[in-house]
């Protein structure tokens, strides 16, 4: 909605409640609620009405050094409770919610003053998205959203059951779940969130839906409002939505594999006939800085304990540092056009739902924009599974196993300059302070315990 269409809906009685929404650091989707009805009483005005709204919520500058376990600020990141920020609607984000006829949500800016916070997600991705904008690089992405769908044990104590058994893309599953699916799907579009595809997926009980592609900051936009009416639609059909990476140790995890595409005025640029795999020099670059960031990345693409349980070998989830042409099995694959052949976009594979959307997409733009810098090289392809090379055969095509475990992705990324430098210097030491904080406390936690904590928050 526009500025306007939105000051008619909040001046009308259609809307009692506005949700104002903000992700933060660990990727927990907070907000604060307005109630409507005694700021319309004062009947100033439909802009006089917005305005109050725009300076109505404020957080605690500590709030951005939570980390996802409980909420005691990270000691590292040096946000203290003693600052406000302003959290600035973004009226083009204003939605109706799933939850109510009379609940809206808008997503917020963090505001310092008059200008942005240093520590905004949302601006973090607005400047490296004009970063690109600078070099004549528009980049589209879309998200593969997995998730799982579950049914509560009728004791408390019992772990939620998955709602089938099924196999990939099976029929009996998108049956069993036909109503659920298509109340998610039409509600996602009546918010105005394009949903491309849907099938289920390998796991048990475990859903996927792909978004349509678009600039990166309406993207993450979308991805918080499909996670929030995702899980508001099927806990109206008595059900869990859960977006932890790994809920069933021994089955398929759910990723967010993240797809991305170079453009110009509307024009792609990903193709040349001329260049290498028919590539354009643009398309190696960004890809190539993608690759060579990888390790470093992963603090922020999968950043929670359990995310490292997902990326495994022989599971296509992208576990070694290579990329390849239509395998599955490579971190980053590149897709061609199924009528052209032509390069189309490429996926990154090592992005899961406990990803904040804002800085997993501005880390993985920025990292292309330091291979398209720097001139990076794409090495060679890999047609294989990495996982079926000896140890000594990875050595010698340059592949390298990825993080492991977070402290791994943690520290890469401590190291990487040009990443931390994209964040920021306080965004980067918050950043890794909540990362750090979350390694400490579920140290020593069984898989139960991480499973049962994280489900009430993902």
């Amino acid at each position: 909605m526009n500025r306007d269409e939105v000051a008619r809906q909040l001046q009308s009685e259609k809307t009692d409640t506005l949700r104002v929404l903000w992700c933060d650091n660990a990727n927990i989707i907070r907000a604060k609620s307005l109630f409507l009805p005694p700021l319309r009483a004062s009947d100033s005005g439909q802009e006089a009405l917005l305005q109050q709204l725009e300076s109505a919520v404020t957080i605690t500058a500590a709030l951005q050094s939570l980390p996802a376990t409980h909420d005691e600020p990270a000691a590292d990141a040096h946000l203290a409770p003693v600052k406000d920020i302003r959290l600035v609607p973004d009226w083009e984000t204003f939605a109706p919610c799933p939850v109510g006829s009379s609940v809206a949500s808008v997503i917020g800016d963090m505001v310092d003053g008059d200008q942005p916070w240093a520590y905004c997600p949302r601006e973090f991705l607005r400047r490296v998205q004009q970063q690109a904008l600078d070099r004549d690089l528009s980049v589209e992405v879309g998200f593969e959203l997995e998730f799982f769908l579950l049914r509560p044990g009728n004791d408390p104590n019992e772990f939620p059951q998955p709602v089938d058994q099924t196999l990939y893309a099976s029929t009996v599953s998108a049956q069993t779940n036909a109503e659920v699916i298509g109340e998610m799907m039409q509600t996602l579009w009546q918010q105005g969130v394009p949903v491309e595809q849907y099938y289920p997926e390998s796991g048990p009980g475990q859903q996927e839906i792909t978004l349509a592609h678009t600039n990166p900051l309406k993207l993450a936009d979308w991805l918080v409002t499909a996670r929030e009416t995702i899980r508001a639609v099927a806990l109206r059909h008595g059900l869990i939505a859960s977006f932890v990476p790994l809920l069933f140790e021994h089955a398929t995890g759910s990723g967010m594999h993240l797809h991305y595409s170079l453009w110009n005025q509307g024009q792609s640029l990903m193709a040349d006939a001329a260049g290498k795999w028919g590539l354009s020099s643009a398309a190696q670059s960004f890809t190539a800085g993608v690759l060579l960031h990888l390790p470093a990345l992963m603090a922020a693409t999968t950043p929670s304990v359990n995310s490292f349980r997902r990326i495994r070998p022989h599971e296509w989830s992208g576990a070694f540092q290579a990329w390849g042409i239509a395998n599955k099995e490579a971190a980053l694959r590149l897709i061609d056009d199924s009528v052209t052949g032509e390069p189309k976009h490429v996926e990154l594979k090592s992005v899961d739902p406990s990803a904040n959307p804002y800085i997993a997409l501005a880390s993985v733009i920025a990292a292309g924009l330091d291979g398209v810098h720097s001139g990076a090289n794409l090495p060679e392809p890999v047609s294989q599974d990495p996982g079926d090379l000896t140890d000594a055969q990875r050595q010698e095509r340059g592949i390298s196993a990825l993080p492991t475990n977070l402290n791994q992705a943690v520290t890469q990324l401590a190291s990487d300059s040009a990443l931390t430098t994209a964040m920021g210097d306080q965004f980067a030491e918050a950043f890794i302070a909540v990362r750090k904080a979350e390694l400490t406390h579920m140290r020593g936690l069984s898989f139960d315990e991480e499973r049962r904590l994280l489900l009430q928050r993902y």
